[in-house]
Parts: structure tokens; C-alpha cells; sequence
């Protein structure tokens, strides 16, 4: 007993000497928060001088010195982190994301710059970043006049169509699926600026010879690491035509998550729909996504959802229904108990999609088919997630919806029709029209969501539900 009311004393003292420390003493081992100014600067000075990899090296330890900054100061020295890398032989693609994710004018500076370092490289980029500089007011005339006159011609008339229509209609056909993977992810690049994207081939479930899935991961910057990040996928259908591979159709689909406990690959199959038999030329698939975790040692949870999209090749688009849904507990010592669960089969009959129930009940929602005739062209490339036009004064409005993507209706019911999908991110134009809790879109597509399904952002502070009137 002694010897335990010693050991106490003893703990006592310590906290208690601990405690009287000056609180300069305590500090020391507190990080600097302006200790990356100094290494950014260092970076600059070495970048001039053509010390790439002292450059490197000096921006790699700002962005340690940030590590636990929230806010977004590694911007100021991203263009120039981007311009050590690409100096160094790095991919253009894998490092100008997060450089031009900043806004006018210092975005356009940088366009001009990584313009101007590709130029020898690869002289059909440098030729889009230069135009994007000069459409943003930079002058770049010099390095422009520099390339030849093909590449210009070229350059221009790619960045019209990546700025002017679907992203799936605006990319080169290929010779092979993989190829065309890559040719996806460089165009996402070039017309997001902000955003980059990891490509993948999906063939799994189905004879893939004639047609398939590429689906992408994407992530913005800038892009704060934490422990379950998410990353919205878009996922593009392709077809095989006279030798060569090519983009018809695209969707949002669902999202990526980094470290995100229990969250198993989704399953995806796929068929092909003819207008003779289906009433539509087009396409239709199914993904299952599931989640399984266990919970106090005792009981195991699963959740699942399948999703059902029906694309056409007239529109370029997909609608999506949740064909199925799973929410189940199964107790150590018991049987399992089930909430909420149905399943249904989804078909295309005269052009419209269908789900009808296996198990359990629909809800009302879905009893409704789908014309698939109603489906637009998704918006122009441009239009994706992150790349606002605002300056770091003004505010957005944004898609959040935790499953995403978001349905949008044709009304202000969830019995109406959905016309699109909408991924998670995406900056849309409200328009005049509000009805209860329902608020119609303008852009990028026309229709409504749910109020609570937006959210205001506005530079340098988190996301605000819209919950007024946008």
C-alpha cells in the first residue's frame, strides 16, 4: 500500500512540475504556421535559378509545413511546385492539378506558364493552356506565335469541343480500350483544369468485345488528406466501330473512398438495348454497392444498394433508379433482421425503364417507368465539378448529396421522372422556381432537386446547407 501511495506522490509532483513550466518552454515543439513562406520562397529562388531538384525539394517541405493547415496556402506556390516536377520530367497531367485549381488571375498566369514549358514537350497542350490564358486576359501572343500553325488550328478547335458539348463526344476514338482510358483521362484534365482522373477499364461481367465500361476516379485540388476521402466516378461507355474505339455515353457513378471501412468493389453487368427490341438504341446496367461492418463485437451490418442506368446513344446520357436496397443486422446468437429491403429487375420496354419487384415492395417513387426519350445530352465538359469561374471573393452553389449522384426531376415530386443525374460537386445555376423544399435548376441541367441537396461555398470557409433561397 505504501509502496502505491508513493508511486502517486510521485505522478503528483510530475504533472504538477509539468504544469508550472513557462509556456515558452511548452511551445517550442509548436510548428510554425508561417515556416512555409520561407521554404516556398526558397523554392521560388531555386526555380529561377534552374535548381530543379533544390526546387522540389524546398516546395516538398512547405507542403509538410501545411500538413496540418486547413486552408488553401500551398496555392501560392503550387504553378511553381508544378513547373519544378514538369522541368524534371514529370507528367504534365499528374502535376498541374492542383496548380490551376486557384482563381483568376492567378490561374490564367499559370495557364501561360505551363504553356510556355510544354511548348517543346508537348506542343498541342501548351497550345490549350496559352489559348485558356488568352481567353482569360493574359497576354501570350509570343509563345502562341511560337507554335506552328497546325497545332494552333488543332488546339482551338479540341478546346471547343471539350468547352462546347459532352465530354464523351468531345474525345478522340482510339485504337484499344486501354488507350482510350488514357485519352479520357488527359481530356478530363484539359477540360477541368482543377480536376485530375485515374482511368480504368471494367469488362468483367459481360463479353466486352464489341462494347464496355471505362469508369474514373477523380480528385480535386485542392484535395485535403483525411481518413475517407471520397472521389466522385464518372463512367463512360464505349463502342467498337469500324476498327476503332470510341466515347458514346457517360454517367455519374457513385464515388471512390480512401481507407473507408467496409466499403467492398462495386459489381457492375451491362447489356446492350436495340431500338427493335427495347424501343431505344442503348445500354443497360446495374451496380451493386455494398458496405459491411460489424458493431460492438456482436452484430454484423450490411448495407447494399443496386442501382439501374439506362443510357441511349441519341442523348449521350443515363438515368439512374435504385433498383434494389438492403439494410440488414445479423446478431452473434440469432437470425438476421432486415429493414427496408426490396429488390427489383429493371428493363427497357418501348423506350422506357421499368423495375419490377422481386422481393419485397417498391416504393411508390419507382412504380413510375422512365421515358427514356426525355434524357439530354449531359452538360459541356467545362461544367464539371470544381472549375468556377468565381474569384476567391464570390460563392457557389454546389451539389452534396451523400449517395450521389443526385436525381433530378422532371418536377418537384419524387414520384416525377428523373431527366439526369448529377454528380457530387457539381456547380449548378438555380433558377426563379422554388416549391416547399424543392428548388429548380437552370444548369447544367434543367429540373428539380431537393433544397438540402445544394450547398453555398464560398472561398476560404466550408460548405453552408442552401437552405434559403439561393
Amino acid at each position: 500500500m505504501a509502496a502505491a501511495v508513493s508511486r502517486a506522490v510521485r505522478q503528483l509532483a510530475l504533472v504538477l512540475w509539468i504544469g508550472s513550466l513557462p509556456a515558452l518552454a511548452l511551445a517550442q515543439d509548436a510548428p510554425d504556421p508561417d515556416a512555409w513562406r520561407a521554404l516556398a520562397a526558397r523554392g521560388r529562388a531555386a526555380l529561377e535559378a534552374g535548381r530543379y531538384e533544390e526546387a522540389r525539394a524546398a516546395f516538398s517541405e512547405a507542403d509538410d509545413a501545411l500538413a496540418e493547415s486547413e486552408g488553401l496556402d500551398r496555392l501560392e506556390y503550387a504553378c511553381d511546385r508544378a513547373l519544378a516536377e514538369l522541368a524534371l520530367g514529370g507528367s504534365w497531367s499528374e502535376v498541374v492539378g492542383e496548380a490551376l485549381s486557384a482563381s483568376a488571375p492567378r490561374r490564367a498566369q499559370c495557364f501561360a506558364r505551363l504553356g510556355a514549358a510544354l511548348s517543346a514537350s508537348r506542343p498541342d497542350v501548351a497550345a490549350i493552356f496559352l489559348l485558356r490564358a488568352r481567353a482569360e486576359g493574359v497576354d501570350v501572343e509570343v509563345p502562341l506565335a511560337a507554335l506552328q500553325e497546325p497545332v494552333r488550328v488543332e488546339a482551338a478547335a479540341r478546346l471547343a469541343a471539350l468547352d462546347g458539348g459532352p465530354l464523351a463526344r468531345a474525345i478522340p476514338p482510339q485504337e484499344t480500350p486501354e488507350a482510350l482510358a488514357r485519352a479520357i483521362a488527359e481530356s478530363v484534365q484539359l477540360a477541368r483544369p482543377s480536376r485530375s482522373a485515374s482511368c480504368s477499364r471494367e469488362d468483367e461481367a459481360w463479353d466486352a468485345r464489341s462494347f464496355g465500361v471505362i469508369t474514373c476516379s477523380y480528385a480535386d485540388a485542392p484535395l485535403r488528406v483525411e481518413f475517407g476521402n471520397r472521389y466522385p466516378r464518372e463512367s463512360f461507355i464505349w463502342e467498337r466501330a469500324r476498327g476503332r474505339v470510341r466515347a458514346v455515353a457517360s454517367f455519374a457513378s457513385g464515388a471512390d473512398y480512401d481507407c473507408e471501412y467496409g466499403h467492398e468493389e462495386p459489381v457492375r453487368a451491362m447489356r446492350r438495348l436495340t431500338a427493335r427490341e427495347h424501343g431505344v438504341d442503348g445500354w443497360l446496367l446495374t451496380d451493386l454497392d455494398r458496405w459491411s461492418w460489424s458493431e460492438d463485437g456482436d452484430e454484423e451490418r450490411e448495407q447494399a444498394r443496386r442501382y439501374a442506368y439506362a443510357c441511349t446513344r441519341a442523348s449521350g446520357a443515363c438515368v439512374r433508379v435504385e433498383a434494389g436496397m438492403r439494410d440488414c443486422v445479423r446478431a452473434a446468437r440469432g437470425g438476421e433482421r432486415c429493414t427496408r429491403a426490396y429488390d427489383a429487375e429493371a428493363s427497357v420496354r418501348d423506350g422506357r425503364l421499368s423495375l419490377r419487384a422481386r422481393q419485397g415492395e417498391l416504393p411508390e417513387a419507382l412504380r413510375e417507368p422512365v421515358l427514356l426519350s426525355t434524357l439530354e445530352p449531359p452538360p459541356p465538359a467545362s461544367a464539371g465539378a470544381t472549375t468556377s469561374r468565381l474569384d476567391m471573393s464570390g460563392c457557389r452553389i454546389e451539389v452534396h448529396d451523400e449517395r450521389p449522384p443526385l436525381n433530378v426531376r422532371a418536377r418537384p415530386s419524387t414520384r416525377a421522372p428523373v431527366v439526369g443525374t448529377l454528380a457530387d460537386g457539381t456547380v449548378v445555376t438555380p433558377a426563379r422556381g422554388r416549391d416547399g423544399s424543392w428548388v429548380e435548376l437552370r444548369a447544367p441541367l434543367r429540373g428539380w432537386v431537393w433544397t438540402r441537396n445544394l450547398r453555398r461555398v464560398c472561398a476560404g470557409r466550408d460548405g453552408d446547407v442552401v437552405d434559403d433561397a439561393p
